[in-house]
């Protein structure tokens, strides 16, 4: 598909909306300076509204109603840095746009989020990774600098969403894979660690499933759409997706064709009066390796979830070892060794990290 819908919400016609780029620029639009369109019109590109450069996108819209002075705009880079500036910095935005963060070479922006400076942070990684944080462990920063680790990753790994959640949630967290596979998890199976570790796993991986596409928080009365890379459009109720362990795959939410891949996981909320509204969605490249077979032709997709066949086996035993030494500052490796056949328990890893603050002090764009 040439174009997915990503987010939609609700927002008055005076309301500021911070439009975040994978550059680590941020632009500000009123909604009344949007161009108007029919429901079932396509809309005008996004570069006729704010000067985006050539390859730039847009990954997050965040609508304003005050600049309230206890509130924070925390963002996440793909390497796993995460940033957290008082909202207040972006009051005064020129159309020409201001640097969000200081972005490293090859790093990109892939989320942000407005929060209450109270809140938990659960990252989830493409091989599998997922780490959850008190927010309070990343210092209010200035817009123009670098941010902090917020997640160690292995070799090749890099970040692919982030949410935000109040400590004492009993929501529930939904992980999709690139090849269409999902599983609901409570959000208890995930503890609470220091940022910067390497976290813990949460889906066990098979060559089927592709990497991890995205990990969202999600209630158990919204509905959850899929937005294939040739455009097929799957809405599910959360309610009829299968509650599995941390350490498993999950059930078939889509099955797809030949070189389709699932591009777009958004969440459809049910608000008070009963009706629904999108938000936070998320988008990844598509990938090459496909495990489920043909539909016939690309109209032949199925929506219901499936349960796929018994696993070969639920379990896997995770070992970690690590250590710290407070006089060097430095971290001493970790180790993880996970098995196939057999559930051994899992040893939940938690490694500290440096915390890598840097002020940088480039002038804004």
């Amino acid at each position: 598909a040439e174009d997915e819908i990503t987010m939609t919400f609700v927002a008055s016609a005076l309301s500021h909306v911070l439009l975040f780029t994978d550059s680590g620029r941020v632009f500000s639009v009123k909604v009344y300076q949007f161009p108007k369109g029919a429901p079932h019109s396509r809309g005008r590109p996004l570069v006729n509204v704010i000067d985006l450069q050539e390859g730039e996108k847009v990954v997050q819209m965040l609508p304003v109603d005050e600049f309230a002075g206890d509130l924070f705009v925390l963002s996440a880079t793909s390497r796993g840095i995460v940033k957290k500036t008082e909202l207040m910095a972006y009051a005064n935005i020129r159309a020409t746009g201001i640097r969000a963060l200081v972005l490293d070479d090859g790093d990109s922006l892939i989320d942000a989020k407005i929060t209450n400076g109270s809140m938990d942070v659960l990252l989830g990684t493409k091989l599998g990774q997922a780490i959850r944080f008190a927010e309070e462990q990343a210092r209010p920063l200035g817009r123009v600098s670098r941010g902090v680790k917020g997640i160690k990753l292995k070799p090749g790994d890099e970040v692919v969403s982030m949410s935000t959640l109040e400590p004492e949630s009993d929501a529930l967290a939904f992980t999709v894979t690139e090849q269409g596979y999902g599983k609901l998890t409570p959000i208890s199976e995930y503890p609470t660690q220091n940022r910067g570790g390497m976290g813990v796993l949460t889906a066990r991986l098979k060559k089927r499933d592709g990497g991890v596409l995205s990990l969202r928080i999600v209630d158990s009365t919204d509905d959850v759409m899929l937005v294939t890379n040739r455009g097929t459009v799957i809405r599910t109720p959360v309610s009829g997706i299968s509650v599995r362990g941390r350490v498993t795959t999950g059930v078939v939410l889509v099955r797809l064709l030949e070189d389709e891949s699932v591009m777009v996981v958004a969440r459809i909320p049910e608000d008070e009066n009963g009706e629904d509204s999108e938000d936070e969605h998320e988008g990844v490249d598509s990938i090459n390796d496909t495990d489920e077979g043909s539909l016939g032709d690309g109209s032949a997709h199925k929506g219901a979830v499936e349960e796929e066949q018994k696993e070969d086996s639920e379990g896997v035993s995770e070992d970690a070892s690590e250590e710290e030494s407070e006089e060097e500052g430095e971290e001493e490796g970790e180790e993880e060794s996970e098995e196939e056949g057999e559930v051994n328990g899992e040893d939940e890893r938690e490694m500290t990290g440096n915390e890598d603050d840097y002020e940088g002090g480039d002038k804004d764009i």
